[in-house]
């Protein structure tokens, strides 16, 4: 039924917040990691076809992946783990504007931007050199060329803890890596475009691997051939359709056509649609604004408040492969998979013939809303009988930070579905049901 299976998630509510993380205190730079890129031009000619044509960015792609070359990886740094324990600042030296780099960084994990233009001042230095304290994890890119201000700048860090060297070089600044020693992690992209800037990114978080080989000696240190080898993605990996077999501009046109319809509907103000298939995200883009006022336009890394979005991230994805693996038929009945609903001797429903369909679609008549919390109270408090502040076998349910809810609830819920009046099948009414 379904050739392909995507995990589309719309968040369609209003008043994202945003996503750019603040400053957080701690300890300074325990890890340092190097990325090294150098100058070559961002695009480069094609003859006999359009260098900007999908097909021709997915070789691009393919030939910029297989050429990023991993130096340095020590007690195995790349690609990052814990995340959650890491504070991680992404610098950039030569690019006052956060970079498409530091963008893919920032779609991973929290992280926080600093910037350093080509020429910067001592309290410039002074000042950012400062802010890193906080950090126990810096990347950093450069994207200017090799000045006595970076120098100094590095070698400030070497007072610092465990010292990280980031440039970007070609082939002949090479011997500049051999004067910052063996940084914590060393990764070569060998063209400063944008898609290499993401695609060495993404390697560092793990969602590509490592294979490239160095291609020209680097003095005694390194040598033609060298590079070391991370095997599987461990994590999304952001790419084109045409690397899993779809079409980008027919796959842009329809998202696109939904959505503005929507839009133009007034069915929400703004949204943000991603499509992930077979571990990698193959289409991300923000839509409209926040509110119908459009004083704030939608941005891919807004926060949305998903609330009962995850009826559709959730549950949906789900139904569709198992649909798409003949387990599930969308016109079968329900009580079928869900026997609590099929009607037999002392077990009165009247639910054993609504379809999957129909509750998918929000047509099976169900009521809205059943406010199961009022049977858990006594007037206007908690009861004993069902809460409990130890959670165990008896109170397992944590509904509330130290609240337990009785596990025999879950029965009393799922009865009073059961029972529950049948008002308006056939027509779309809305039930968290």
């Amino acid at each position: 039924m379904f050739k392909y299976l995507y995990f589309v998630l719309l968040s369609v509510l209003s008043f994202p917040s945003s996503s750019q993380s603040q400053t957080n205190p701690g300890k300074l730079a325990d890890q340092q990691l190097v990325v090294i890129a150098d100058r070559l031009p961002a695009k480069t000619s094609v003859k006999g076809t359009d260098a900007g044509s999908p097909s021709i960015q997915y070789t691009q792609r393919q030939v910029i992946e297989s050429e990023l070359t991993l130096l340095e990886n020590k007690n195995q740094l790349i690609p990052f783990q814990a995340l959650d324990t890491l504070r991680i600042a992404a610098l950039s030296i030569g690019s006052l504007s956060v970079t498409p780099f530091q963008k893919m960084v920032g779609n991973y994990t929290k992280v926080d931007y600093f910037n350093l233009g080509e020429q910067f001042t001592d309290v410039e230095l002074k000042t950012i050199i400062k802010k890193l304290n906080h950090y126990n994890l810096l990347i950093t890119a450069v994207y200017a060329d090799q000045n006595n201000q970076i120098s100094n700048f590095f070698s400030h860090l070497s007072f610092l803890g465990n010292q990280v060297v980031v440039f970007f070089l070609n082939k002949d600044d090479s011997g500049r890596i051999n004067a910052y020693g063996h940084p914590d992690g060393l990764l070569l992209a060998y063209q400063n475009s944008e898609i290499a800037q993401e695609l060495a990114a993404q390697l560092l978080f793990g969602g590509i691997g490592a294979r490239g080989k160095l291609p020209f000696p680097v003095e005694n240190q390194y040598h033609p051939g060298d590079g070391l080898t991370i095997g599987q993605a461990i994590r999304l990996k952001y790419t084109v359709p045409e690397e899993v077999g779809l079409n980008s501009v027919r796959l842009n046109a329809r998202v696109d056509s939904i959505v503005n319809n929507a839009l133009m509907q007034k069915a929400f103000p703004g949204c943000n649609v991603l499509i992930a298939k077979d571990g990698k995200v193959i289409f991300q883009k923000a839509y409209g604004f926040h509110t119908y006022e459009q004083r704030t336009p939608s941005s891919t890394d807004d926060i949305y408040d998903l609330a009962s979005v995850t009826k559709v991230s959730g549950a949906l994805p789900a139904i569709m492969k198992l649909c798409e693996d003949g387990k599930i038929l969308l016109d079968g009945k329900y009580s079928t998979y869900w026997k609590d609903w099929k009607k037999r001797l002392f077990h009165p429903s009247n639910k054993s013939d609504l379809t999957v369909r129909e509750l998918l679609a929000h047509q099976s008549g169900l009521i809205p809303f059943i406010p199961f919390y009022k049977e858990t109270m006594n007037g206007k408090n908690l009861s004993d009988k069902w809460y409990s502040a130890v959670q165990s076998d008896r109170y397992e349910l944590e509904v509330a930070p130290g609240l337990f809810l009785n596990t025999k609830f879950k029965n009393r819920i799922y009865k009073s579905i059961r029972k529950s009046p049948l008002k308006t099948r056939g027509k779309y009414v809305y039930s968290d049901l």
